[in-house]
């Protein structure tokens, strides 16, 4: 590589001769290799010729054609040090863009954005990053780049055509005497540059926001362009003008909400916001923060903090506020009074000096409210006319010895003792007896009780009850006496039986016979057989008695007509090979009605099994199988033994007993479901 200088004039200047070659060296030894960035990745084996330059050539430029069309580029591929500080290493592209210009990102965005002069250039680059060096060669002109229409350029002018804030101050300071050279508008950006870097320097909201603007509504041909922290920094001033104008706004309006509403936690940090203004802040935080949280001590003293303030008249309380502040000195004297009455004692003044504002005070203390709820259930027990509460409320009275009752409460409370003691002997045997009608009769005494408010309305519905249930009770025995099951039902009541337990085991099941043996009758009627034959095989079961003639005819009709209209359905078989033998796998789906318990499985080997008869001897058919329903089960499933057979007939009957048929026979369904007979095979 040459080294040389550029006179203001434009003129070069060599400066030495290490790295040139001229056709009188031909054949010597290559002195320098050259900056790496700058190089051919096979710089090593580059022969020292006149084509020695030739990859570098085409790196500059390609280099400085992408920065004529895209400044920016210089600041995102150029290298800096830790100081920021330009390094004079490269000019854009790296040693490692060359090694692989595949995955180079310049390349990329070059490829994607650049212009036909800069993509053909970029092409050419690309290639020679890929030939051996000495196929390298670069004849194209080099384009002009040490001046332009106005003349010859400087490092300033540079700078100025770059928009990089940095390297513009960088010139500035480097080559003041260069400034002739530029334009007003060039020399406008010089400005705004130097105008930025103070205000940054000085890290003053107002002079970074106000520079910032000031470049953002500049329209130059070159944009300058900040870098990312400087943005974020001039982005942060300009929210903290504005966050600052909108919290003095608040602070001219005197409205406490509005100002700690419009402060923005951006300001914490800012240097331009005054003690005065922080102060007021801080007070109005505190006011609000009471307020907010229904705190009564705390809004008094924040009030208090406000009125002995020297901001006096930077605020102004609203009209709610204020009235919140009136409920809060208006709480501390409510409690004040109400504490001076627990001091003295008084059950009445208690209860009178309580003021409702006070039900979520929270410096009453649980003490306080349990003594004041005691002084109110004794006073409202005393107008209730309420003997138990009284005595009650006396009781617990007792673990406040400072409470004392007047002579008027003593004189009353005596009273209620007296009464209630009578009382207390009735509802005692009310109480442990309330399911026998003659025990609650008997201890029931009119002269005493009758009138006393303390046996309530439902004791005294009751007691009339109970007299009910006697008179009833009487009329049933004597039904019962002449088994007579119409007089029974005529004179039993449900609801008064439901209320008392006179009645013995014995007379409870011949009541319940009666009585459900016309549910029953009604049911045969409606044809309802499902419930019929329920009520019936419960009324047997209960009572332990048979059903009269009539009915169990009656029963037996209905029997075979339900269990006929409830096949088995869904039945599927499954033929397997085992080493006993084959086994039919058989499944179905029960009827939902559960009075189905069992299933009768019939099979042949080469026909349909034959329609069972209602009353089907079993000893006329061959091949069967009892399957009980357990439980709720809806899913059915038995197996069994079919010989070496590997095609059978099934079909599935329901099969309920007769129990009111002298030998109890079984009764069979109708089997006309479509799904409760099935053809099978045994699978190959």
């Amino acid at each position: 590589m040459v080294n040389i200088m550029v006179r203001p004039d434009g003129r070069l200047i060599l400066v030495d001769y290490d790295g040139v070659y001229i056709p009188g060296f031909a054949g010597l030894a290559k002195l320098l290799l050259g900056q790496p960035d700058f190089q051919h990745p096979q710089m090593a084996q580059r022969k020292f010729n006149e084509h020695m330059d030739d990859f570098s050539a085409l790196v500059i430029s390609t280099a400085l054609l992408a920065l004529e069309e895209r400044p920016e580029l210089w600041d995102k591929y150029v290298k800096r040090d830790v100081q920021g500080k330009l390094l004079d290493t490269n000019l854009l592209f790296t040693q490692k863009d060359f090694k692989d210009p595949g995955q180079s990102a310049i390349f990329q965005e070059l490829e994607q954005a650049g212009s036909e002069r800069v993509t053909s250039a970029l092409r050419a680059l690309k290639r020679a990053c890929l030939q051996p060096i000495d196929q390298v060669h670069f004849s194209l002109p080099l384009p002009d780049v040490t001046s332009g229409p106005e003349g010859p350029m400087g490092r300033l002018n540079v700078a100025v055509r770059s928009g990089s804030i940095a390297t513009i101050i960088e010139a500035a300071r480097a080559e003041e005497q260069d400034a002739a050279n530029l334009t007003t508008r060039e020399q406008r950006v010089v400005n705004l540059a130097t105008i930025w870097s103070e205000a940054y320097a000085s890290d003053d909201d107002e002079k970074i926001a106000a520079a910032f603007e000031a470049i953002e509504n500049f329209h130059h041909q070159e944009k300058l362009t900040f870098t990312p922290v400087q943005l974020q920094r001039a982005r942060l001033a300009q929210q903290r003008r504005a966050a600052l104008a909108r919290f003095r706004t608040a602070l001219n309006s005197k409205k406490l909400k509005q100002i700690v509403g419009s402060y923005d936690a951006i300001l914490d940090r800012s240097t331009r916001l005054s003690r005065r203004e922080r102060a007021l802040l801080e007070l109005a935080r505190t006011f609000r923060r009471a307020y907010e949280t229904d705190d009564d001590a705390a809004l008094i003293m924040a009030c208090d903090a406000l009125q002995h303030s020297p901001y006096q008249g930077a605020y102004v309380l609203t009209a709610q506020e204020q009235e919140r502040v009136r409920l809060a000195q208006s709480k501390k004297e409510a409690l004040i009074s109400f504490q001076i009455a627990l001091r003295q004692g008084s059950l009445q003044a208690i209860v009178t000096a309580y003021n409702p504002l006070l039900d979520d005070n929270k410096y009453i203390t649980r003490s306080e409210r349990e003594q004041l709820a005691l002084a109110r259930s004794f006073g409202q027990a005393y107008a209730a006319d309420n003997d138990e509460a009284l005595v009650e409320v006396a009781r617990a009275l007792q673990k406040w010895p400072a409470l004392q009752l007047s002579a008027q409460e003593q004189e009353r409370l005596q009273l209620a003792r007296q009464r209630l003691a009578a009382w207390q002997r009735f509802q005692q045997a009310f109480t442990a007896q309330a399911g026998n009608a003659h025990k609650l009769v008997e201890a029931y005494d009119a002269t005493l009780l009758e009138g006393y408010s303390r046996v309530t309305a439902e004791q005294r519905a009751r007691l009339s009850r109970a007299y009910a249930y006697l008179r009833m009770y009487r009329a049933v025995q004597q039904a019962i006496e002449r088994d007579d099951d119409a007089k029974i039902r005529a004179a039993y009541d449900e609801k008064l039986a439901a209320d008392f337990t006179d009645f013995s085991e014995q007379e409870r099941k011949r009541i319940e016979k009666a009585m459900r043996c016309a549910a029953l009758e009604a049911a045969l009627e409606r044809r309802e057989y499902a419930r019929s034959l329920s009520l019936a095989l419960a009324i047997q079961s209960s009572t332990g008695q048979a059903m009269s003639k009539p009915i169990a005819f009656r029963l037996q009709k209905a029997l075979s007509r339900f269990v006929r209209e409830h096949d088995l359905s869904k039945l599927h078989v499954h033929i397997a090979r085992r080493v006993a033998g084959n086994y039919a796998l058989v499944s179905w789906q029960w009827p939902e009605d559960e009075l189905i318990r069992h299933a009768l499985i019939v099979w042949h080997p080469t026909s349909w099994p034959p329609r069972l008869a209602c009353r089907l001897d079993l000893k006329t058919i061959e091949r069967y199988v009892w399957v009980k329903r357990v439980g709720q089960e809806r899913a059915g499933q038995c197996e069994f033994t079919i010989a070496d057979y590997e095609h059978i007939y099934v079909q599935g009957f329901t099969a309920m007993r007769d129990y009111w048929d002298r030998a109890e026979r079984w009764r069979f369904g109708d089997g006309i479901e479509p799904t409760s007979l099935v053809e099978a095979s045994l699978e190959s």
